[in-house]
């Protein structure tokens, strides 16, 4: 079962496509062989966050390395409290993929927020940006890593595997940019 305004993304071809057109810097991640085109079209309704994308931005060395990393881990089963835990959450995902590229993030969802650096309003996110959803900016409660076209990797904490989600428009609070 999907939260509501999620899109639930099939990741199988779709993560060789996506993880090449990211770590090529690919203008148009939806030509790409065993994109997102068409995927999910049983959700014509599905609400995605109203945030600028820039698939043609280049990912930085490091957001390269975290995305790839991350999208390894795809199918990978998720849990509360990390991978010594029985698989991944969240914070856990993001931290670790982090880590793999040389770049230090606190453990927790709320410091990994308040590291920032925060966006502004309206910024185009660019892939391995750090997208967070919550009731409010001081009630931080997910993350994800923004693959630079609307969609993002995510380990949902309530069960199930990492996977390729859209951004949700529920709950979404800003993003960051750990690599910049």
């Amino acid at each position: 079962m999907r939260a509501p305004g999620r899109l639930a993304v099939g990741a199988g071809a779709a993560v060789a496509g996506l993880s090449l057109a990211v770590v090529l810097g690919a203008a148009a991640v939806a030509g790409a062989p065993g994109a997102l085109a068409g995927a999910g079209s049983g959700d014509a309704g599905a609400a995605t966050a109203d945030v600028p994308s820039s698939q043609a931005a280049d990912a930085s060395p490091a957001a390269s390395g975290a995305l790839r990393w991350a999208l390894a881990r795809v199918g990978t089963p998720c849990g509360r409290g990390g991978p010594g835990h029985g698989g991944f959450d969240c914070p856990a995902l993001v931290e670790q993929a982090y880590a793999a590229a040389g770049v230090s993030l606190p453990r927790d969802v709320r410091s990994q927020y308040d590291v920032g650096p925060v966006l502004a309003a309206g910024t185009a996110l660019r892939p391995g940006d750090l997208v967070f959803f919550g009731p409010s900016a001081g009630a931080v409660d997910r993350v994800g890593i923004a693959l630079g076209d609307g969609t993002m990797v995510d380990a949902p904490c309530s069960g199930g595997a990492v996977r390729i989600d859209a951004i949700w428009a529920t709950g979404y609070l800003g993003a960051t940019r750990p690599a910049s």
